[in-house]
């Protein structure tokens, strides 16, 4: 309802999703909601961030990350019924540029080895639109959960090629330990965009 009462009340507001959590989820509460917005302009994103409607709903708690303009890939625009996942991640402060860089086209590699991805994007977060301690938004969209479950964790471009930038144990590792991976069902494919 809230969400609802937010689009309506400001036309800015191009599209929303909320989607509950499936069961796997981790370190993300119980919903993602997805915001569309005309501009990055920062009093719009405080303006949909402390909306009233949210302080109406005493039990809610916001835990919100900003992107400036996704560059989703959508090989499959017209998904419906499908899977949206979202990963939350920290790279290390430390971590050398060129690492991160390394670590961002492992990650954007996936999807020509794992069919499974059909939509996808990998954005830096902006915290200067609105505090946050991610630094990057890692989002893919499915058909079904054993896209994510089967295909997606178990491939082995995902063990030889990704994984060690999340493994301590490897000198690779630029990805702090604690991150938000979470996915929920979505009607339509929110990574393409409001229709």
């Amino acid at each position: 309802g809230a969400v609802r009462a937010i689009e309506a009340r400001l036309p800015a507001v191009l599209a929303a999703h909320v989607g509950r959590h499936l069961p796997g989820s981790v370190g993300g509460g119980e919903w993602t909601l997805d915001i569309a917005l005309r501009d990055a302009d920062p009093a719009l994103v405080r303006t949909v961030l402390d909306a009233p409607e949210w302080r109406a709903q005493r039990e809610v708690r916001l835990d919100a990350v900003v992107v400036r303009a996704p560059q989703a890939v959508c090989r499959e625009p017209a998904l419906r019924h499908g899977i949206k996942r979202t990963l939350l991640l920290r790279v290390m402060p430390d971590a050398a540029e060129a690492n991160v860089a390394a670590f961002e086209r492992a990650l954007l590699g996936m999807p020509r080895h794992i069919d499974a991805i059909r939509n996808w994007a990998l954005t830096r977060t902006a915290p200067d639109l609105w505090p946050t301690p991610w630094t990057h938004v890692w989002e893919q969209e499915y058909r079904t959960v054993e896209g994510l479950e089967v295909d997606y964790m178990s491939h082995p471009y995902h063990w030889a090629f990704v994984d060690a930038f999340f493994d301590p144990e490897f000198p690779q590792c630029i990805v702090e330990p604690r991150l938000a991976h979470v996915y929920c069902a979505c009607e339509a494919s929110v990574l393409a965009g409001p229709a």
